[in-house]
């Protein structure tokens, strides 16, 4: 669950994501 994941591990996460919807 999101809530239980450090802003620190959901930030690469994140940018992971980003990377994938710009390539859409």
């Amino acid at each position: 669950e999101f809530h239980l994941i450090e802003k620190g591990e959901l930030a690469p996460l994140h940018d992971l994501i980003d990377s994938i919807v710009l390539s859409y």
